[in-house]
């Protein structure tokens, strides 16, 4: 049931992560383009998808990592327990 939770509180971040990541994640040289360019509407339109594009593989990488690191979390214990049944063999 932990595990359920905390995917589902994971996913909600990332969701709201991307709906805000249109609006604040836009660097000031970014926004010094959109001012500077002819048609700003579809200039921002297309630097906002490509900040969505870029943030995609980073939360897959981050994922990735917390779920590996949640997978392997008693490994080490584990280990050392194993070691210990050895010696006292």
């Amino acid at each position: 049931m932990g595990f359920k939770r905390l995917a589902n509180s994971m996913l909600n971040a990332v969701m709201i992560l991307i709906v805000a990541a249109a609006q604040a994640l836009a660097c000031p040289m970014c926004n010094a383009n959109v001012a500077s360019a002819e048609n700003a509407a579809d200039t921002a339109q297309t630097i906002n998808a490509a900040i969505l594009v870029l943030l995609i593989p980073t939360f897959v990488i981050i994922g990735g990592l917390i779920r590996l690191v949640y997978k392997y979390r008693h490994f080490y214990v584990n280990l050392r327990t194993s070691d210990s049944e050895r010696d006292s063999q």
